[in-house]
């Protein structure tokens, strides 16, 4: 590799056909990929091409779903890559969850040898069972432990504090650069030991005396801090170095109240249990960055066609090695995201929108025109205290996770028999509208206004034309019904 230029077109060859990847090897080049500047972004390019052709080698080779479908025959490597990243699997299928749960047998690979069997929440659609591979974890516990390498050098060990909970996917486990601890929330004594374990002092030879990192849930972590200082505890005493929340929408005000309350920064995380790997919130441009090793796509609704900027569907592909019992390639998640060019790297950078099938839209036109954003919404209720968005702790005796299924206190609507159609979007109080009728009205015309400044949506501009009506009605608490699961 004496011409740097050419560097990452070796690497791609090299890695698309070497009969096993080094785990630690290839955590190398991902993180040299992670560096500023046009070679790491054409080695990313690189890697992204190579480990394309392994995954798509091995899906055809050893996956009846892939082996069977025409597209999968035809597809080469394309000469002279690394070039445009969407070049790479343009043409092959997308993949939904309805089509693989349908038949999963025929996902899952023949060459590997069963190791664990997750499965996705049922709070957003057709539950998906997950197979994992002996082969598949044993190389993501060598890769993510070089990775974490740095944090175990010299000094004492971390002790981190996880709150994993089943039904929203089964957790992947990798390996810690230190000790983990794992608790939860969902009944007083829970939640008591897991009060005490974040606030206890260890004497653990090796090991720091305090819990340095907090995992979980968004609104479990909420739950936690809340709990905290209602107990007159204060959670900045602990001295987290960082949290980390995943498993639904942290919104902006929750962020800055977990920032406050425990003094540290906040990392929010995109994660789904088919996917080894997701996306991270950038500190510096305040978007989601897709991991280096996940290689993702913005779709139009309805369409393969590629979205540059803009609202669209996001497909993720897995790629061999770190999946190879059920292959995922081209997957649409069923999430909405607003795709941006920013400049901030050469991954995915995208914000969240929410689910596809809680958004709403209406054809104008002959155009798709958005109307509602899920995570806009949230983002406008979790500012208001007159709505009852987390579950305080005090005197708790049973917790219910009222967010599985989506938000328990607002419910979307648009009546398309009405002339114009009519967007009915209710939000559920913690008191009678009626006893407090001009905070209602002003709570409702908070919310109308957020959803007609919506970025991405047309729907000041549609109710501006006479196209829809917009209606934002508050009421009692109890009024909507809880989320449903789709079992």
């Amino acid at each position: 590799m004496d011409d740097p230029a050419l560097m990452p077109l070796q690497v791609r060859d090299r890695l698309a056909r070497m009969a096993r990847v080094d785990p630690g090897g290839l955590a190398r080049l991902f993180s040299l990929s992670s560096l500023e500047g046009d070679l790491p972004a054409r080695l990313l390019h690189a890697l992204h091409a190579a480990l394309a052709h392994r995954t798509i080698a091995h899906a055809r080779a050893n996956v009846p779903w892939y082996r069977e479908h025409p597209e999968y025959s035809r597809w080469a490597l394309p000469e002279g890559y690394p070039g445009r990243p969407s070049e790479l699997l343009a043409g092959l299928p997308v993949l939904d969850r309805t089509l693989v749960a349908a038949a999963p047998a025929r996902f899952a690979a023949e060459d590997t040898a069963l190791g664990a069997l997750g499965h996705t929440s049922g709070s957003t659609g057709t539950p998906l069972p997950v197979r994992r591979s002996v082969e598949e974890a044993e190389f993501t516990a060598a890769y993510f432990a070089h990775l974490s390498e740095p944090l175990a050098r010299g000094g004492r060990r971390p002790i981190s504090l996880n709150l994993p909970n089943a039904y929203h996917g089964t957790p992947l486990r990798l390996p810690a650069p230190g000790l983990s601890l794992s608790s939860g929330v969902t009944d007083d004594l829970l939640l008591a030991e897991t009060a005490r374990a974040v606030t206890a002092r260890y004497d653990l030879p090796g090991y720091g005396t305090h819990v340095e990192y907090l995992s979980g849930l968004v609104n479990h972590v909420l739950l936690l801090t809340g709990h905290l200082l209602e107990q007159g505890s204060d959670p900045g005493a602990v001295g987290l170095r960082g949290v980390s929340v995943a498993g639904g929408t942290a919104a902006p005000h929750w962020r800055r109240f977990l920032r406050a309350a425990w003094g540290c920064p906040v990392t929010d995380r995109f994660t789904l249990t088919e996917v080894v790997g997701g996306a991270s919130r950038c500190r510096r441009c305040d978007l989601f960055h897709l991991d280096p090793h996940v290689f993702g796509e913005v779709l139009e609704p309805g369409s393969s066609a590629p979205v540059a900027e803009g609202p669209g569907r996001l497909v993720l592909t897995a790629f061999h090695p770190f999946v190879q019992m059920q292959p995922m390639v081209r997957y649409d998640t069923g999430d909405l995201v607003m795709r941006f060019d920013n400049g901030c790297g050469p991954a995915l950078a995208f914000e969240f929108l929410g689910k596809h099938g809680r958004a709403v839209s209406l054809e104008h036109r002959g155009r798709r025109r958005w109307l509602l954003f899920p995570a806009e919404l949230n983002a406008v209720l979790a500012e208001l205290p007159d709505v009852r968005a987390v579950e305080w702790a005090s005197n708790v005796r049973s917790v219910h996770d009222r967010t599985l299924g989506g938000l328990p206190y607002a419910r979307v609507r648009l009546d398309a028999s009405c002339r114009p159609p009519e967007l009915l979007v209710e939000v559920e109080l913690r008191y009678g509208p009626h006893f407090h009728s001009a905070r209602a009205e002003e709570v409702g015309a908070r919310v109308a206004g957020r959803l007609r400044a919506s970025a991405g949506t047309a729907l000041a501009e549609l109710e501006a034309g006479g196209a829809v009506r917009l209606r934002v009605a508050c009421v009692p608490p109890g009024s909507l019904p809880e989320p449903a699961l789709k079992l």
